[in-house]
């Protein structure tokens, strides 16, 4: 199994190569459209190209279905028992998705969902992130 990222962004240089490396944790590859940004995440992206990391400049309008044009772009790596997973470049997943991916496909799932908890730590919290791992913290 491989799990491949789609990831469409637009001015979140502030974010990208955060979210980038988080998601390398879990993702063997990553397809981003930069859809013309204006601030410095074209150039964050271009840092960060890889034989993992693929990055494309775009500039088209964003819309929902933009994400499935990324898939079509890079189907030919795709191989059955991959997953693809929507990569939003504000948002980190926690924990190796892997285990999670594994029991669904020993259900016959092709689609898992995710439970999205937006939650800010304490002060108090980021001290023992940082003294036990951010991956050991949840």
């Amino acid at each position: 199994m491989n799990i491949h990222g789609v990831c469409v962004v637009q001015d979140e240089g502030d974010v990208i190569a955060d979210s980038i490396a988080w998601a390398l944790r879990f993702c063997d590859s990553i397809h981003v459209w930069d859809l013309g940004s204006s601030d410095n995440t074209w150039e964050v992206l271009r840092s960060l190209a890889s034989d993992r990391v693929h990055v494309e400049q775009r500039n088209v309008p964003y819309r929902s279905a933009l994400r499935g044009e990324v898939f079509k772009s890079m189907k030919q790596v795709v191989g059955l028992d991959d997953w693809i997973y929507i990569l939003d470049a504000d948002e980190f997943l926690v924990g190796d998705p892997r285990p999670f991916l594994e029991r669904a496909e020993r259900h016959g799932k092709e689609l898992a969902g995710v439970w999205q908890v937006n939650f800010f730590p304490t002060e108090k919290d980021l001290a023992r992130m940082k003294e036990i791992g951010d991956t050991r913290w949840c």
